[in-house]
């Protein structure tokens, strides 16, 4: 096999199959050579022992050369005559490796003169997007909108692209792609990894640094090391792009200018407010593991719906008045705008004195004895005591096995899960009136498992008058998980030995006698939520919702996933929605 250096050789060469000359393309050539290229050692296996892999092979194997003949739908004859005229280069070609490193040296030794790279990013568009303006570059004159790789920005706001790109710009020189945004979502997901720690693993394993260009045009500020902002800033937008994307929203718009960790806190608040009206995606769940169907005696077909609730403790900073649910201004604040006065006033609950300059307590001696007692304490050994236990809390062995305010799970045996916050602490009214505000009267579950269902039980018989709500619970059973009612309930109390006694409900009790349904789904789910404690304690009131509320989503999709696999027939209640 010939090796030809000019088109006029590899012209004849071709003419030597007929017809094949007129038949065959720019294009057609091009793939022929990268697709016969990436089949190479396809073609060495039909080779004898001896052959040498350097030499090009006189013949295709059969099944290469019928793959090829579909491919660029021409006859095998012709495949023939294009592996003739054209296998020398796809031969040498083949090593992929070798010709993308070469590539790469050319963009390198010369291609930074010139402000060119191999890769390159560059808006959607190739025009101007504003009716009637149709300029090609990258700033338009006729509407003053520039263009980005990511978003174009006009009159000081910034709008992102209704579609996401693969590259996510998170800093003025630095862009993320979107596949190691996900990697760094699924390693908080799965195993707790702060953005911190996931800039630590990028640095360390990923960024290849020895590949940085050594020219003038590459100024030494620029490195390919990530900082812990850039992770958090690539979460963020990658979760709003996709959150737009999901709910056919108009495009993301944020103010161009300001400070980068203030930008995207109106698109933040918006989505939280959506998530607080219509609750997580799975809000409706059903699979077979939460929802049996049965039909009795009489052909009557009943279901019996599961729902499991637990709460878990996650805080962050919030107002020191007690109950006060306002945002803090900044960390470092004590508390909201509205009683920022509080700080002049002395920390002992029910004193109203001032405070004395360099302590939170008056002059009084006991509260300043007190201030001290408490300085003290925080340097004790039982405190670091209680840090270590609380380190093993926040994690957890495992994710998918078993300060400021409550936050309540709610969550069936499917792993679906929803959020609520409560402030100061968890009542069982408050998870009462939570119920209430998660489930219209028409989806209310029929099981409502709960490990302090005895008093909710009892709360319920001596407050709840309305009677429409009555007539309601009637038809709700309210049993304490099996774990919790051995172990935690007494048994003396009508309550407990009665009312919510898991073993006085037959119908959750499967032919052979096996639990039918997963009681303590609940508080598995709160093993996975402990394990983000370290995560979220630093965040402001907005990203801790938001990121709660992005993590829970994203398990559910993942739940879903398992079920399906499964066979567990997950799928969603049509037409129901949040009580307003």
């Amino acid at each position: 096999m010939n090796v030809f250096y000019n088109f006029h050789d590899l012209y004849a060469s071709l003419c030597q199959t007929p017809g094949l000359a007129a038949a065959l393309d720019m294009p057609k050539a091009m793939l022929f050579v990268r697709l016969a290229a990436g089949l190479k050692d396809e073609i060495l296996l039909a080779q004898p022992a001896r052959f040498n892999p350097l030499d090009v092979p006189a013949t295709l194997p059969q099944h290469v050369t019928q793959f090829l003949s579909r491919a660029l739908q021409i006859s095998d004859d012709y495949v023939w005559g294009c592996w003739r005229s054209l296998g020398v280069v796809a031969w040498t070609l083949a090593d992929e490796k070798d010709t993308e490193q070469r590539e790469r040296r050319i963009f390198e030794d010369i291609g930074l003169d010139y402000d060119l790279s191999k890769y390159n990013l560059y808006p959607p568009h190739r025009h101007c997007q504003t009716p009637n303006s149709h300029a090609t570059h990258y700033y338009c004159d006729k509407c003053r909108t520039a263009y980005y790789p990511d978003y174009s920005v006009h009159a000081g706001i910034r709008t992102y692209y209704e579609t996401i790109p693969n590259y996510i710009q998170v800093a003025e020189h630095h862009y993320i792609q979107r596949e190691t945004i996900n990697l760094f979502i699924g390693l908080m997901q799965i195993s707790w990894t702060s953005a911190t720690n996931g800039a630590r693993i990028y640095n360390e394993y990923l960024s290849r640094p020895e590949e940085r260009p050594v020219h003038p045009n590459w100024p030494p500020e620029r490195s390919f090391k990530l900082r812990t902002e850039h992770v958090w800033d690539a979460f963020l937008i990658l979760s709003l792009l996709e959150d737009q994307l999901e709910h056919d929203s108009l495009s993301l718009s944020v103010p161009d200018t300001g400070d980068q960790s203030k930008r995207f806190t109106d698109a933040v608040r918006a989505r939280n407010d959506r998530m607080r009206k219509t609750g997580q995606p799975e809000y409706a769940h059903f699979c077979d593991k939460c929802l049996h169907v049965s039909t009795d005696e009489n052909g009557v077909v009943q279901k019996l719906h599961i729902l499991v609730i637990d709460g878990i403790t996650l805080g962050f900073f919030c107002c020191g008045v007690f109950g006060c649910d306002e945002p803090l201004p900044n960390q470092c604040a004590l508390f909201c705008a509205a009683h920022a006065d509080h700080i002049k006033i002395c920390a002992v609950a029910g004193c109203e004195a001032a405070v004395q300059e360099g302590w939170r307590t008056c002059q009084n001696s006991e509260h300043r004895h007190l201030e001290e007692k408490y300085k003290q304490r925080d340097g004790a050994m039982f405190r670091l005591k209680v840090i270590m236990e609380r380190s093993r809390v926040s994690h957890p062995d495992d994710a998918f096995g078993a300060s400021a305010e409550e936050t309540e799970a709610t969550d069936c045996p499917a792993n679906k899960d929803e959020n609520e916050t409560f402030y100061a602490s968890e009542s069982v009214s408050q998870t009462w009136d939570m119920i209430k505000r998660s489930f219209s009267p028409d989806f209310m579950p029929d099981i409502i498992f709960y490990d302090n269902n005895c008093r909710l039980f009892k709360h319920l018989r001596k407050s709840e008058k309305n009677p429409f709500w009555q007539r309601i619970l009637s038809r709700i059973g309210f049993p304490v998980d099996v774990f919790h009612w051995k172990t935690k309930h007494k048994k003396t109390d009508v309550e407990c030995s009665f009312h919510c006694n898991p073993y006085e409900f037959e119908e959750l009790l499967t032919e052979d006698g096996k639990w039918a349904f997963n009681s303590s789904a609940a508080e598995q789910m709160n093993v996975w939520l402990g394990g983000f404690h370290a995560i979220l304690r630093e965040m402001g009131v907005h990203r801790f919702h938001f990121f709660l509320d992005e993590m829970i989503m994203r398990k559910n999709k993942s739940t879903v996933a398992k079920l399906k696999a499964d066979g567990a027939c997950p799928g969603r209640v049509p037409n129901v929605k949040l009580p307003q």
